[in-house]
């Protein structure tokens, strides 16, 4: 029978090995993931390192991008396969791939597009070999703009799906303005006008000054202005003899 030193001699080593085997395979783990930040409707690209395989032919590459739950883009054997939702936004360089560089290209980022994304080589064998895994996450504009009284504002929408314009003034409380569709501004207003996807309020005055915040169908913001509106400037016509 084990003396009580022994035993817990032993139960020391293999806490002690476990942490270390923890500590490896977290560091691995935590290692591989990076993160990359974009913002919404720009172009970013998350980095996947297939130098190893760099000397492999075109015609024999295999290399899968895909999130947990759905399938990216593929790489097959020289031709490029795009899955639903990223039609037209995902790709990959060719010539970057002769040079092992796997990276993932995704065009017009929304906030859907937010998540954990894993690269992958399949060998001549079927066998799927993981290369790294990319956070991506998607922020939102934001931007100062000083007026003077009388200047149009520019709200730039940064999408062409339906969203809402909602206003803020200083001290205020926020209230909805206006949705946009397709170029159509509701309600109504001779003040508002969308052009190329910038919805411009014309002739600014002292109270429309504060935040204007545009956003999606979820109320994720995705373009915030702060807008300051100096005073008005008054000009006065002096005759002879006249005095301030």
């Amino acid at each position: 029978m084990a003396s009580p030193v022994c035993s817990s001699r032993w139960r020391s080593l293999i806490m002690t090995v476990l942490g270390v085997v923890l500590m490896v395979f977290c560091s691995q783990v935590c290692s591989a993931l990076l993160p990359v930040s974009g913002l919404y409707g720009d172009t970013v690209t998350l980095p996947c390192d297939g130098s190893s395989y760099r000397h492999t032919p075109e015609e024999m590459k295999i290399v899968l991008w895909q999130t947990a739950d759905r399938r990216v883009l593929e790489f097959y054997r020289g031709h490029i396969l795009t899955y639903p939702g990223c039609e037209n936004r995902a790709e990959l360089s060719r010539e970057r791939m002769r040079d092992g560089n796997f990276s993932l290209i995704l065009r017009n980022v929304t906030f859907s597009d937010q998540d954990i994304y894993e690269c992958r080589f399949v060998d001549d064998k079927s066998k799927r070999k993981f290369l790294g895994d990319v956070k991506l996450t998607v922020q939102g504009h934001e931007d100062n703009i000083g007026l003077s009284w009388g200047d149009p504002l520019s709200v730039p929408l940064r999408t062409q799906q339906a969203v809402e314009l909602w206003f803020r003034p200083e001290g205020g409380e926020s209230r909805r303005l206006c949705s946009v569709l397709d170029s159509t501004v509701t309600p109504d207003s001779s003040r508002l006008k969308v052009q190329d996807q910038v919805l411009k309020i014309s002739s600014v005055r002292a109270e429309d000054g504060g935040t204007y915040t545009v956003q999606d169908s979820q109320g994720t913001p995705i373009s915030t202005v702060h807008v300051t509106v100096g005073a008005r400037s008054e000009v006065l016509t002096l005759q002879s003899g006249d005095s301030l």
